[in-house]
């Protein structure tokens, strides 16, 4: 076996031995955000990996955080942040809690840092969307700690109040 293959299914085992049960159950209801893509594209999430490509792509992730060498990458970046989309490395879901809360990253140059981009913080509302018709933007603007940065990736038009108060 290749260095590269051992220390992929080291940190594979490392990571399943703390969110096994988390990322277990986020197979679980992927195929109902599958489903809700026409709700994703609010977020300019136009397509989601294949289920079952879900653990290979994320033992990907996980050897790449390995390799980061920049300390604020290193920690910033988390394992337990899934990438959803297949265009894109700044997409996720975070499944260290239940919530599932569903974000982007961006580089901020003016600060030298990452952050946060956060679309919903409980993907459960997002899922409920379509059950109960409810609007998306009802359900953004009743997230009260969504945290947005300028222009990024062309939604500020839909969460216009949220952008005003942070001024």
């Amino acid at each position: 076996m290749q260095e590269k293959e051992l220390i992929k299914e080291k940190l594979w085992e490392k990571f399943c031995d703390e969110y096994l049960d988390n990322f277990a159950e986020f197979g679980n209801i992927y195929n109902e955000l599958i489903n809700s893509l026409h709700n994703l594209k609010r977020f300019e999430i136009d397509t989601l990996f294949a289920k079952n490509e879900i653990p290979k792509e994320h033992s990907e992730w996980l050897y790449l955080l390995s390799q980061l060498s920049n300390d604020n990458d290193k920690s910033f970046f988390k394992q337990y942040w899934v990438r959803i989309n297949p265009f894109s490395l700044f997409q996720f879901v975070d499944i260290s809690s239940k919530n599932f809360e569903l974000f982007s990253v961006v580089y901020k140059p003016s600060s030298l840092k990452w952050q946060k981009l956060i679309y919903v913080t409980d993907i459960d509302n997002l899922l409920k969307a379509d059950v109960n018709g409810l609007e998306i933007e009802k359900i953004l603007h009743q997230q009260n700690n969504l945290m947005i940065f300028g222009n990024i990736h062309g939604i500020d038009h839909l969460l216009n109040r949220k952008n005003n108060n942070l001024r």
